[in-house]
């Protein structure tokens, strides 16, 4: 549940852990991301895993804590839909881009740090997940 961790908002100098960037990811142990949106709707929810570093962090203690992650932040946060989304966003800062498009948040859960990037747009895809 979500009170394992806490979101926090990123500051600037975070910013590029919200991106794909092949060096970091092996200096870091990146597992994967997850690429996510709403639907045309703003309600609905599809997902996509991309793995990083061949898959081979990607263990079953993994899965279980982003699962964890996912389900407390769609429950009560940002990932419920678009609308919570957008107000997330505006009560809680950490803008990452210098058009305030997008937003970054980290949470540390357990052995993992999950980072968080939305973008509370329509038409777009609102979020990564590191």
């Amino acid at each position: 549940n979500s009170n394992c961790f806490s979101l926090r908002p990123a500051t600037c100098k975070e910013a590029s852990l919200f991106y794909l960037d092949d060096q970091a990811d092996r200096s870091l142990g990146t597992v994967g991301h997850v690429r996510m949106d709403f639907g045309s709707s703003g309600k609905g929810f599809y997902h996509t895993w991309w793995p990083h570093n061949g898959d081979r962090f990607n263990t079953p203690e993994f899965k279980e804590a982003l699962q964890q992650f996912v389900d407390a932040v769609r429950e009560d946060g940002p990932l419920k839909d678009l609308p919570s989304m957008g107000q997330f966003c505006r009560q809680n800062g950490g803008a990452i881009t210098e058009d305030g498009r997008s937003y970054g948040y980290l949470a540390e859960m357990g052995d993992y740090r999950f980072c968080l990037r939305c973008t509370p747009s329509p038409g777009e895809y609102q979020c990564y997940l590191y």
